[in-house]
């Protein structure tokens, strides 16, 4: 995927998803995987986990999604 492409399908997908107000909330973000052919944007809203001692939240990374992608 060329650069520009790239860019542009990005900014679509986020302008679909409404990400700009991800920007005010605090925990919420995306994670971008992207190939030759094909982007897969996901939202991650609320981390899975957050560690009782630290209290340091835990959030899927992009390759926790290699598993829904590969079925």
């Amino acid at each position: 995927m060329a650069p520009d492409v790239l860019k542009h399908n990005y900014n679509k997908m986020q302008t679909f998803l409404g990400m700009g107000e991800l920007t005010t909330k605090f925990g919420v973000g995306a994670t971008l995987i992207v190939t030759p052919v094909w982007m897969f944007l996901g939202v991650i809203t609320q981390p899975y986990h957050v560690n009782p001692t630290t209290e340091i939240p835990l959030y899927l990374d992009g390759f926790g999604y290699a598993g829904i992608l590969g079925l």
